[in-house]
Parts: structure tokens; sequence; C-alpha cells
């Protein structure tokens, strides 16, 4: 299923990443298939993760951090 989900990235017009460490392989490196100009939002509350410009990071666990991006989005 990985060649659709990288299919599905390419053409997403906005990405969530909820709940990873981004540390597990082949998953983790589907944000190098998202377009450059979309905005990326990365719900985790322990991360290292190193952003690039369009990753808004939500430091807070998936319970907490889905509703607040949600919030977030829908203003």
């Amino acid at each position: 299923m990985l060649s659709k989900a990288i299919e599905i990235t390419k053409t997403a017009d906005i990405l969530l990443i909820i709940g990873t460490s981004m540390q597990v392989y082949p998953a983790a490196g589907l944000i190098q298939y998202a377009k450059d100009n979309i905005p990326i939002y990365f719900v985790n509350p322990n991360t290292d993760f190193k952003t690039k410009g369009n990753v808004t990071l939500v430091l807070e666990k998936a319970t907490i951090g889905v509703p607040i991006l949600v919030n977030q989005l829908l203003d």
C-alpha cells in the first residue's frame, strides 16, 4: 500500500501527520512526496523532527492536538 500512499501524498492539498516519531521508515518518508507549497501539520507531544518552512508543529498528544488543529483549520 506504500505506492498508493505515495500517490495520495503527491496530490494532497494539505498533509496531517499525527502521533508518530517520524523515525519508522518507509512511512516516515512519505513527507518527501508532498508538494513543496502545501501546509503540513504535525501533531506529536515529543519530537525532535526537523521541520521545513511549511510545517506547523502541534506539540500535544493526538487526543488534545487534533481538536486544537481542527479548530484552527476551521477558523
